[in-house]
């Protein structure tokens, strides 16, 4: 699927994290209905909620808002995360991960700006914008040594085989690094809805924080 298609080679944290949200928008997941709402986190479409994901072996744990409207799925390509899609809009979306990372490098967004900027080229039929990105901390919580980053950007490509699939999607991209490991809050809408869709999903990113 094109968003699993996104990400750079290494390392493996940067490729998966637009995985999540492409098995939202091409159907590798499945809404988690199965089961009465409230039995799992975050199933509850009309209800506002704060997620909060228990720390796990090597994990911390962290939490955010999930607002009302959002469907909670179940991805395939990390069952570990956190999915939602807003039930009017596939493409507004957003998605959690945690992954490892080697602990003697510290994690900058420059890399996720440069292996994005080397990726979406006219010669591929897409394009890379940046609007935000500082290597500098947008938080830093000295008590449990989480500096959190957060990176802005539209990428323009082909999202299937269909000639009107080009589409302009927003992103806003939380990284909160700790010695060893990488926590991701990855958040989409299409460019052309950014000004109406935008402020829910900042309050979304605005929220993600790790606990532990």
């Amino acid at each position: 699927d094109a968003f699993a298609a996104q990400g750079p080679p290494p390392p493996a944290q940067r490729r998966q994290t637009l995985a999540l949200l492409g098995s939202a928008v091409s159907g590798g997941a499945a809404v988690l209905g199965a089961r009465p709402a409230g039995a799992v986190q975050g199933t509850d479409v009309k209800k506002s909620e704060l997620i909060q994901v228990p720390a796990r072996s090597g994990y911390r744990g962290y939490m955010f808002e999930k607002p009302a409207g959002f469907k909670r799925l179940a991805s395939v390509n990390d069952p570990s995360g956190f999915l939602f899609r807003n039930s009017n809009d596939t493409l507004f979306s957003f998605a959690s991960r945690a992954e490892k990372r080697v602990a003697d490098k510290a994690f900058t967004p420059d890399l996720f700006v440069d292996d994005y900027r080397a990726k979406f080229v006219n010669s591929s039929g897409s394009s890379f914008q940046l609007i935000k990105s500082s290597n500098a901390p947008d938080r830093f919580d000295e008590k449990l040594g989480v500096k959190y980053y957060e990176v802005e950007y539209v990428v323009r490509t082909q999202l299937s085989f269909s000639f009107d699939s080009l589409k302009s999607l927003h992103y806003l991209t939380t990284f909160a690094s700790t010695d060893d490991c990488l926590y991701i809050m990855n958040c989409q809408a299409q460019d052309d809805f950014w000004d109406k869709q935008g402020p829910t999903l900042q309050k979304i990113a605005q929220s993600f924080t790790v606990t532990s």
